[in-house]
Order: structure tokens, then C-alpha cells, then sequence
């Protein structure tokens, strides 16, 4: 998650790979972090089957859902960390 989080944020995969970042957000949000990706999972395999049940038609619509679930509760996780008192990280410039 961090390393996603940090890639997206600085468009920049060598700044994602700052284990410095990667400790401090872990430090600072790794409960709600958890949390959520054990919400995450159980939400998307319930979403999951009852889209199967519609002969697999309503996978994909499951399945976008849950995408945009994880992109939100990885900007929820960031917010936090910069409320915490994390490491903000600059976008690459254009």
C-alpha cells in the first residue's frame, strides 16, 4: 500500500521505493490500514459472488467498484498520514 500510495502521489517510482517513507507511513497508519483491506476483501468477495449469481454479468460492475473502494481508501490512508504528522510527497513536475 505504501508503495502504491507514494508511486501514485510523486509520479515517481524511484520516490516510492523510499523505505524511510514506507516505515514512517506504516508506523503512523498500519491499523486502518489493515482494517481496510480486511474490509476490502470481504465486501469484494460478497460483491464477487453476488455478480457471478448474475450470470457473471455483474462481475464487472463488482469489480469496479471495488477499484474505486481501494483508490478511495488510499487517499482516506494518505489524509491520515499527513494528519499524522507524515512525510508529504511533491508530484513530479510537468
Amino acid at each position: 500500500t505504501p508503495l502504491t500510495i507514494a508511486a501514485g502521489v510523486s509520479q515517481d517510482l524511484g520516490v516510492a521505493f523510499r523505505l524511510s517513507w514506507m516505515k514512517s507511513f506504516i508506523a503512523k497508519v498500519w491499523k486502518e490500514q489493515l482494517l481496510s483491506q480486511l474490509f476490502l476483501m470481504f465486501t469484494a468477495m460478497i460483491l464477487v459472488m453476488l455478480g457471478m449469481l448474475l450470470c457473471f454479468v455483474g462481475v464487472y460492475p463488482a469489480a469496479t467498484i471495488v477499484l474505486l473502494a481501494q483508490a478511495h481508501f488510499y487517499f482516506q490512508l494518505y489524509r491520515l498520514f499527513l494528519a499524522r504528522g507524515g512525510e508529504p510527497l511533491t508530484p513530479k513536475a510537468a
